[in-house]
């Protein structure tokens, strides 16, 4: 958590300048994976940190570099290759290509990024909010749908009227749907609102929902194992076209915001 101490060592005018000297301490690398095996990322920040004499004074450098480090592993695991970041007032920067990659490192990433003082955070995101933090306290959901058969058509949160309790995810009739998580299946009916539907119990009392599906394709009682195949996407019940509404639910049966624990990407997604 940033403190007023944090502010005054890392000042607006000298973000920037925090921000070059990061880059160029990664830049003209073979790659990240050889920074990485070496622990030369850690140390190319802390040589980063320590030329920044101004914004760095008093802070811890080890922990600020193990922390600035971790959005960068993250994309290696991904295959994002040192070239590709291109940092102008941010460091985590990478070509249109990449931004879902990007996205969804800073998703993942989000407990470490929201720990860096707030200019720091300027400097790598080129923004000092915190990102939304993924929940921890759940089991790991996967996305529902393959990664390109879907785009967001409606979020989680209030809808006109009412409340929308989960996520749509439009795409076209008959992409499988997986489920999010190891589980077993509790619900399989039909319901006016949500057409066919699907409930998976997961560890600890956590529940998934899949609605408006064509077709299910697993009966109450199964166990079934995370991006199993459940279901495949329809237009059933209520509905203005084919695609899922996906929920997340807590032990309470309380339903959570599926943003917070699955990443969805932005480029797919339905202007508001």
């Amino acid at each position: 958590m940033a403190t007023r101490g944090d502010r005054e060592r890392f000042p607006r005018a000298q973000v920037s300048s925090l921000s070059v000297s990061l880059t160029r301490s990664v830049q003209g690398r073979a790659s990240l994976q050889s920074l990485l095996g070496s622990g030369g990322l850690e140390e190319a920040f802390r040589r980063a940190l320590g030329r920044a004499t101004g914004p760095a004074k008093g802070v811890p450098r080890d922990s600020l570099a193990l922390l600035l480090s971790a959005p960068f592993r993250r994309l290696a695991a991904k295959g994002v290759p040192t070239t590709a970041l291109r940092p102008r007032s941010q460091l985590l920067d990478v070509p249109q290509r990449f931004e879902d990659l990007r996205q969804e490192v800073i998703f993942e990433s989000s407990g470490v990024l929201s720990r860096l003082p707030r200019p720091l955070r300027r400097a790598v995101l080129g923004s000092d909010r915190p990102p939304l933090v993924k929940r921890s306290d759940s089991p790991r959901f996967a996305r529902p749908l393959d990664d390109s058969s879907y785009f967001v058509s409606s979020r989680y949160g209030q809808r006109g009227e009412s409340h929308h309790n989960g996520v749509d995810l439009a795409a076209e009739e008959g992409t499988p749907i997986r489920a999010a998580a190891d589980g077993r299946v509790v619900v399989a009916g039909f319901e006016p609102g949500y057409g066919n539907f699907m409930e998976i119990e997961h560890e600890d009392g956590w529940r998934t929902l899949y609605a408006h599906t064509q077709r299910n394709y697993r009966k109450i009682g199964e166990f079934v194992k995370a991006k199993d195949v459940v279901a495949c996407v329809g237009s059933t019940g209520r509905s203005s076209g084919p695609h899922l509404h996906f929920e997340i639910r807590d032990p309470k049966d309380a339903p959570q915001n599926p943003a917070s624990f699955v990443f969805f990407s932005s480029r797919r997604t339905l202007p508001e």
